[in-house]
C-alpha cells in the first residue's frame, strides 16, 4: 500500500504542508467482502485511516537534516555539526527502510533521531516535533498505536504552543491525531477533533481549499465507519466538489474522492449510483497515474467486482 501525499507547508504551487492518506482501493482489498472487512484495522470500513506502511511525513526530518548538514549554521559547535551529520545519515537509512516497506527497521533509527533532534534543537523546536511525529508514524505502521499516541499527543501540544491554536498546521495536527484515535476504534474522540480542524481551516485557508477538503473527507470516512451513511454522504460529496474545482477532473485526488463516494453508495446498497462513480474513478486514475499503476489496477479490479456483484 502506498500513501498518497496530501497538502501541507506552502510550496511553489501554494499547496501546504504534506500529509498522507491512502487510496481507497489498494492491493489486497479489491473485492467487496475484503473491503468491508479491512482486517488490518480495528474499524472495518475506515478507509482514510488504514495502517501506514509508507509515510511522506516520516521523511520530513531527513530533508531538514540534509539541508543542515550541507550548510550548517556557523553558530553550531563542532559537536553539534557532528550530530547534525549523524542525524542526516540516520535520516537516509530511515528513508531507505520506509521505501522498502520495512517500518520496523526504521524504528531504532527514528528513536536515535528523536534523541539527536532534542540535543540539537531542544524539545520545543519544530525539528524535534517532527522527529516525534516520524517515530509515531513508524509505531502506527507496525500497528503499535498505543505507543504512537503519547508521541503524537505531545507533538500536537508543542506545535500548538509554537504556532497558536488558529494556525492551519495545528488543524492538520488535530486531523492526524483524530486519525490515530479512529485507528484505535475511538471514533467518538476523533469526530470533535476533526470538527475543530475544519473550523480552523475555514477561518485560515477557506472552505474551498484542498487542505480543508481533506477534513470532511476524513470525517465522512469516520461517519461511514460508524454506519452513519446519511451523515457521511454530504461530507464526501463536498470533498469531491472541492477536489474537482481545485484540481480538475483528471487528477488522482479527484479520483480518490470518486472512489470513496462510490464505496459509500455501494455500502448503502445503491449499486446503480456506485458503479458509474467507480468507473469514472478508474478512468481518472488511468489518465493521472497510468495503466500500470497499482492504484489504477486495484480500482479497475474493484470495478469488475462491483459489476459482477450486480450481475453485470
Amino acid at each position: 500500500m502506498v500513501a498518497s501525499p496530501i497538502l501541507a507547508r506552502p510550496d511553489a504551487t501554494g499547496v501546504l504542508r504534506q500529509r498522507s492518506y491512502h487510496h481507497p482501493w489498494t492491493e489486497g482489498h479489491d473485492d467487496e467482502e475484503s473491503h468491508r472487512a479491512r482486517p488490518a484495522l480495528p474499524l472495518g470500513r475506515l478507509g482514510s485511516f488504514r495502517r501506514l506502511e509508507v509515510t511522506v511525513r516520516a521523511l520530513i526530518v531527513l530533508t531538514a537534516a540534509l539541508a543542515l548538514a550541507a550548510g550548517p549554521s556557523p553558530r553550531l559547535t563542532e559537536d553539534q555539526k557532528s550530530k547534525a551529520d549523524e542525524l542526516a545519515a540516520i535520516g537516509r537509512k530511515g528513508q531507505e527502510a520506509f521505501r522498502a516497506g520495512q517500518p520496523a527497521n526504521a524504528l531504532p533509527l527514528l528513536v536515535q533521531a528523536l534523541a539527536l533532534s532534542r540535543d540539537l534543537y531542544g524539545e520545543r523546536h519544530r525539528m524535534h516535533v517532527e522527529a516525534m511525529e516520524n517515530l509515531a508514524a513508524a509505531r502506527r505502521a507496525i500497528g503499535d498505536h498505543k505507543a504512537a499516541l503519547p508521541l503524537l499527543v505531545r507533538s500536537v501540544a508543542i506545535r500548538k504552543g509554537l504556532l497558536g491554536e488558529s494556525h492551519p498546521d495545528h488543524a492538520a495536527d488535530l486531523a492526524d491525531l483524530a486519525s490515530l484515535h479512529a485507528d484505535m476504534g475511538d471514533t467518538a474522540k476523533a469526530l470533535p477533533m476533526l470538527e475543530a480542524a475544519a473550523r480552523i481551516y475555514r477561518k485560515s485557508v477557506g472552505g474551498k481549499h484542498p487542505r480543508y477538503a481533506d477534513v470532511p473527507q476524513r470525517t465522512g470516512e469516520v461517519r461511514r465507519a460508524r454506519g452513519e451513511f446519511k451523515a457521511a454522504l454530504p461530507l464526501l460529496r463536498g470533498a469531491l466538489a472541492i477536489h474537482h474545482e481545485v484540481f480538475g477532473g483528471r487528477h488522482s485526488l479527484y479520483a480518490d474522492s470518486l472512489a470513496r463516494l462510490a464505496s459509500l453508495h455501494a455500502e448503502m446498497g445503491d449499486a446503480k449510483t456506485a458503479l458509474p462513480l467507480m468507473a469514472m474513478a478508474a478512468a481518472v486514475y488511468k489518465v493521472a497515474l497510468g495503466a500500470k499503476h497499482h492504484t489504477y489496477l486495484a480500482a479497475d479490479r474493484r470495478l469488475a467486482a462491483m459489476r459482477k456483484a450486480v450481475g453485470g
